[in-house]
């Protein structure tokens, strides 16, 4: 993380300070990549949600983050493994899903076998598949490796299913590397999901054989709980 980095943040962070209206009377900010927003009036109070694995971060971004952290009212983060020395008070909230949501409750048989036939993905084998952001610390080269390997001694389908996240400036490229990786083999299948794809999310993990999850790094992994 260069110092223009940081400078570019902070300057972000300026800007959506003054375009975001942030007059509540609570406002809850989620990871580091809004955690500059923090601007205290007299009555409200603010809280940082962290999501991802604080244990052992860098030391130069945690310093730089600290500044504004440090001026929360409270922190909330998933275990206790994950919290690091601040100056508030803090909470464990474990992560959870809904079960009865979009991409959580039941789907009958022929609803997933109609979103199969809408993403052209075959029923005819066994499925693997990875449900993640096109990300390095999901893997999903190493997914498709995996994949090789037991399809040397199983015939199967694999499924990345995905999308981009707009605050990762990498996605674009990890899912360039990731279609060139699997080439023209007719058994990967590499869906570049729109946000909000729930019910198609519910349907692939309900009719997959297995579910995988290869985060090198991971906050958590909902996809596991939700499978």
């Amino acid at each position: 993380m260069t110092q223009d980095m940081l400078n570019e943040y902070r300057r972000v962070s300026e800007k959506n300070i003054k375009r975001i209206d942030l007059t509540s009377d609570v406002v809850v900010i989620h990871d580091p990549q809004p955690a500059a927003l923090i601007k205290v009036e007299e009555d409200n109070k603010w809280i940082w949600r962290c999501h991802i694995d604080l244990s052992h971060p860098d030391k130069k971004v945690w310093n730089f983050l600290y500044s504004y952290i440090a001026r929360y009212d409270a922190a909330i983060f998933s275990i206790e493994d994950f919290v690091q020395p601040l100056p508030l008070a803090y909470y464990i909230i474990p992560p959870s899903i809904d079960p009865l949501s979009e991409k959580n409750k039941e789907l009958s048989t022929d609803q997933i076998r109609r979103v199969f036939r809408k993403l052209k993905i075959p029923q005819d084998k066994p499925i693997l598949l990875q449900v993640s952001r096109f990300d390095y610390f999901k893997d999903p080269i190493g997914v498709i490796k995996v994949y090789r390997g037991v399809k040397k001694r199983f015939d199967c389908r694999l499924i990345l299913a995905g999308g981009e996240a707009k605050d990762d400036p990498e996605g674009s490229q990890v899912l360039k590397q990731v279609k060139e990786e699997a080439g023209s083999d007719p058994d990967i299948h590499i869906l570049n999901l729109a946000s909000g794809s729930f019910f198609e999310i519910n349907s692939l993990q309900r009719g997959a054989d297995i579910v995988i999850q290869k985060s090198l790094k991971e906050g958590f992994g909902l996809t596991v709980t939700e499978a």
